[in-house]
Order: structure tokens, then sequence, then C-alpha cells
């Protein structure tokens, strides 16, 4: 078994979360440790909360707390490995594991699916407390990284999802951003 350490606030936790569903996706028995939560000790951090499943109708396998001392226990006899990531670089050998503890932020767009690869017409399913969400990509453009007008594209779009772009720069920083924007076609209307 994997078991991903789920850890920060709800950005980061969202990280490691793609993680782990891009585990699952590869066939892993993977499970979510949410166990940072319980032990938070500093006296410089607020203390952080697990949000995911209060935020997103996220599906989430949690491990046991036998789970948990269980593999403890094999990480302090040297039985099981633990994967650590190395700031934002992509470290593609976590994507092969498949048994150990895997503790990091993973803030890497290539542990997961771009959305530059989402065609025009496709659908996106956002799945939240409230209920799901379908959205229509409608449209996909590049922008230039210091040109924000995709931040106030709302007024145009249901829903705007960017990221750095070209997804392989060969090392050197993205100054672009891939935009998508969406159309409601399905969900629940929510009162403000």
């Amino acid at each position: 078994m994997i078991a991903v350490k789920i850890v920060g606030g709800l950005g980061n936790q969202m990280y490691c979360y793609a993680l782990y569903r891009t585990l699952l996706a590869r066939g892993r028995s993977v499970k979510m440790d949410i166990s940072f939560y319980d032990h938070q000790n500093s006296p410089i951090i607020d203390k952080r909360k697990y949000l995911l499943s209060e935020v997103f109708n996220v599906e989430e396998k949690l491990m046991s707390r036998a789970e948990y001392f269980v593999m403890r226990a094999e990480r302090k006899l040297g039985l099981l490995n633990t994967y650590a990531d190395k700031e934002t670089c992509f470290q593609p050998e976590i994507l092969n594991v498949k048994r150990g503890i895997i503790s990091g932020y993973w803030q890497s767009f290539k542990y997961f699916a771009e959305i530059e690869d989402t065609p025009i017409g496709a659908t996106v399913l956002i799945e939240t407390s409230y209920g799901p969400y379908t959205y229509r990509v409608d449209e996909k453009k590049t922008a230039d990284g210091t040109d924000r007008w995709y931040m106030d594209a709302g007024q145009n779009a249901d829903l705007v999802l960017y990221t750095c772009y070209p997804r392989d720069n060969g090392g050197k920083r993205r100054t672009e951003r891939c935009v998508l924007l969406c159309t409601l076609i399905d969900g629940t209307e929510v009162a403000q």
C-alpha cells in the first residue's frame, strides 16, 4: 500500500490529492494519511484543518489508525521507504512507487493531467459539498503571464481555469498561461 500524506492548507491539500488520484488511476493501492492535522505543534503557524472533504465532494480512502501505526513502525524498522518531494521539481519516479509513504506538496503540473490538453467542447466536472457542477470549455487562449485579463474573465465566463504554459519549457521559467473559459451547463444554483 502507498500512503499519501495530505498536508498544509487547502491549496496544498489539492496538490496532494491530485497525486493521490493519479496513483489510483495507475492502479496503485493508495490511501490518504491525514495524521498531519492531529500532530501540529508549531507556535508560529496557525493550526491547519483538513478541508478537502468539506469544500469538495472528494473520493477518499483514509488510512485507519492501525494502518498508520503499522506503516510508522515499518518505516522506523527500515522496512518501508518514505519519498519526499524536492520543492517544485518533478520527480517521475514517484509515479512508479508501489509501496511506501509519500510526503510533500507535489506542486508540479506533471503529476496530473494538464489543462492545456483539454479540447474545446470538453466538459469539466467539479464536485463540491453543494453538489456536482458541469461546465463546457468554450474558449482556449494563451495569455502573457504579465497580462492578467483572465483574472477578470469571470465576468464573461462561469469558470476560468489557467495554468503555466508551455508545459515543457526546457527548464526555463514559463511566462505564458493557458486559459480555459467555461460555461456552466448543469449544477444547483447557490443563493448568495
